[in-house]
């Protein structure tokens, strides 16, 4: 946005508080509700909207703003995507296999975003906010297609279908 290093730290605090207190309300509420994807495919929205404002809006106001959409979805999902894995899998090393994979792919994706935005693409970073979208997209559709796959899973487990682990 145009300001030096330290004076664009204390700003980040208000846009990572509020995705602190959303991961505690997803968190709560995720598991009172016992369920997952609905949380993260909601999320994804969030985010969605969050990066198409990032890329289209020309003011630093309005981009700050929609920080804290980002900052919510980025925060909330991977806590809730390691649950939903863990609910999941069974036995018990086959839960602790995929839950080691999702926490090293979402540790991959802080590697991908070096690359993504870059130094010369500053101050709007319009190619690391368009990857991130487009990932966005890929993520709310793989989201949905398993939520359809486990509630097909669950009616063949409920008819007998298949045996529960």
């Amino acid at each position: 946005m145009g300001y030096q290093s330290t004076t664009v730290q204390l700003p980040t605090v208000t846009p990572n508080m509020a995705a602190f207190f959303t991961v505690l309300t997803c968190a709560y509420y995720s598991d009172r509700l016992k369920t997952r994807g609905a949380f993260i495919a909601a999320g994804t929205i969030v985010g969605l909207v969050g990066y198409i404002m990032l890329v289209a809006a020309k003011n630093n106001a309005t981009r700050y703003a929609h920080t804290f959409l980002v900052a919510i979805d980025v925060s909330q999902g991977s806590p809730i995507v390691v649950g939903w894995t863990s609910n999941n899998m069974a036995p018990r090393y086959v839960q602790a296999t995929g839950m080691g994979v999702v926490v090293s792919i979402d540790i991959c994706s802080a590697f991908i975003g070096t690359f993504i935005y870059l130094k010369k693409d500053a101050p709007h970073y319009t190619l690391g906010h368009s990857v991130c979208l487009g990932v966005m997209v890929i993520c709310f559709a793989l989201t949905l297609r398993q939520m359809a796959h486990l509630r097909w899973e669950n009616k063949k487990r409920e008819r007998r279908d298949r045996m529960s682990d």
